[in-house]
């Protein structure tokens, strides 16, 4: 299905499913005009008569996954994601490609545009500590693994809490999955370069060092682990 299609099928499930709705988006890979067989299409709809909801569904032997919210609704996420780092919705909102508009979809758009320039909200010095003393956790362990299969499932926690951390300490979104590599290409090629050589060094050689060093280069202007003196409630 091409980006003409995906926008003309998603037409005709709103119309549909969601006649009282105000406003609808086609989002993500469809969107952009990249998307797969195994692609579903990802909605965003506004209807101010119902409660907020995510959905998915086969329609007409098409998976469609939608989100369901208001003007309102969307504020207070992207509130929440600011504290988060991870803009889901405002991402889905930026791409999108208007399916139904109550004359308030490009002021939508210019709103979250603008709203993702912003970047998210700084770091506390406590989720610093955390950082600090979590990820040596998770490195401690990686570097004392006695065996493939545990080094590989502590790789898989550190690898992503790093990625997400030098993005957040530097003032950048995080993203899951391919928007993690997105999110670090557009941030600092060359870092993301070196990020990725390590992880493939680690995987195809077994080799532990290269990582090693550049989750202790990176968290050196930091201060360092953190062991004694950390204090959480739990």
């Amino acid at each position: 299905m091409n980006k003409n299609e995906a926008v003309e099928f998603s037409q005709k499930f709103i119309e549909s499913e969601f006649p009282q709705c105000e406003a609808a988006f086609l989002c993500g890979s469809a969107a952009r005009g990249e998307m797969k067989s195994t692609s579903d299409l990802d909605l965003l709809i506004f209807d101010s008569k119902v409660k907020p909801y995510r959905q998915g569904v086969i329609w007409n032997s098409q998976p469609i996954e939608f989100f369901v919210l208001n003007d309102e609704r969307l504020e207070e996420r992207n509130q929440q994601d600011k504290d988060l780092g991870r803009p889901i919705i405002a991402n889905m909102l930026h791409q999108g490609v208007s399916l139904k508009d109550d004359g308030k979809n490009e002021a939508r758009k210019n709103n979250v545009a603008e709203y993702l320039k912003q970047g998210p909200n700084p770091l506390s010095e406590a989720f610093i500590e955390a950082s600090r003393y979590f990820v040596f956790d998770l490195l401690d362990d990686f570097e004392d693994s006695v065996n493939r299969q545990t080094a590989i499932e502590t790789m898989h926690r550190l690898s992503v809490d790093f990625a997400e951390m030098v993005l957040r300490y530097n003032g950048k979104w995080i993203g899951r999955g391919k928007a993690l590599t997105k999110e670090l290409y557009n941030f600092d090629p060359q870092f993301a370069e070196e990020y990725y050589s390590a992880l493939d060094v680690f995987y195809k050689e077994d080799d532990k060092e290269p990582f090693i060093n550049l989750v202790k280069a990176f968290y050196e202007q930091l201060g360092g682990p953190l062991f004694a003196g950390f204090h959480r409630y739990f």
